[in-house]
């Protein structure tokens, strides 16, 4: 089953933080119609990554579906914590993944909380 289009607003190519969950993701100008989306920063062995969840790059534009080279890329919905859950086992365990990671970063930013008074 195919997604829905980005809406995530992304407007130039380069490293970017997904606004929905702040992890780090490499938006690229879509191939087809006009916009950007973004995929998780690296590449994974093709045979690894679902079809709707694969992206590959063509001359600096992105792509759906697997790259015939070998190695793709995974569109970031798919694994993007703020999303649903994926059934798929191997982009499940990247999104508990991001999961603890983004929890862990939260709870670094949080103040801590104030000590009793020592009597």
């Amino acid at each position: 089953s195919t997604r829905p289009a980005p809406a995530h607003g992304y407007r130039r190519r380069g490293l970017d933080r997904c606004p929905l969950c702040e992890q780090p993701v490499e938006v690229f100008p879509l191939a087809l119609g006009s916009g950007f989306d973004a995929v998780v920063p690296g590449e994974y062995p093709t045979a690894r990554v679902p079809e709707d969840a694969a992206r590959h790059i063509v001359r600096g534009r992105l792509w759906p579906g697997r790259d015939p080279g070998g190695w793709s890329r995974i569109w970031h919905r798919a694994v993007c914590p703020e999303e649903a859950t994926p059934e798929d086992t191997e982009l499940l365990a990247m999104w508990r993944a991001l999961r603890v990671r983004r929890r862990a970063r939260a709870e670094a930013a949080r103040p801590p909380a104030p000590r009793p008074p020592v009597p």
